[in-house]
């Protein structure tokens, strides 16, 4: 089994996602939209929801700003 795929790996990502995203004060997906659009790679989030509310957090991040050390956080993962 590959690194990334192990389950202790999948546990410890969880986490520090959680903690960045309450850190933050935001929601998962939105801190996963915000990632994309902060980061320097040229790239879009695809982005889908089943109804008004999960769209509404979802873009959210839209205009949030995450600081390098975030970005750096989340790539440690």
């Amino acid at each position: 089994m590959e690194r990334g795929l192990a389950e202790g790996n999948w546990q410890r990502r969880r986490e520090r996602v959680t903690e960045t995203y309450k850190e933050l004060g935001s929601s998962a997906a939105a801190l996963c939209v915000a990632y994309i659009a902060n980061n320097a790679v040229d790239g879009y989030a695809v982005i889908g929801s089943s109804n008004l509310r999960q769209l509404k957090d979802t873009m959210t991040p839209a205009d949030m700003i995450i600081s390098q050390r975030v970005i750096e956080q989340i790539e440690k993962l």
